[in-house]
């Protein structure tokens, strides 16, 4: 379980289980339909990183999250 608290367009969040900020960082962009540079200002983290941790790690991890992020990704460029 995750709690997050936004301030100053800052996510800060406290973890009680031991998955990577990145996780936490496309979970949030799936939830509240972010774009990768979004969420990449939100949670302080290079728009890079999420790129490359999305392919190498999330699709092998998590099939419905890199579902459910393509998807989501398609939406915002469609709207940019």
């Amino acid at each position: 379980m995750t709690q997050y608290e936004i301030s100053s367009n800052q996510v800060t969040y406290s973890t009680l289980d031991n998955k990577k900020p990145i996780l936490h960082a496309v979970q949030y962009m799936i939830t509240f339909n972010l774009s990768i540079r979004q969420a990449a200002d939100l949670f302080n983290i290079p728009k890079s990183t999420l790129h490359r941790c999305f392919k190498k790690q999330m699709e092998q991890q998590n099939k419905q999250i890199s579902q459910e992020l393509v998807a989501q990704l398609k939406k915002c460029q469609q709207l940019e």
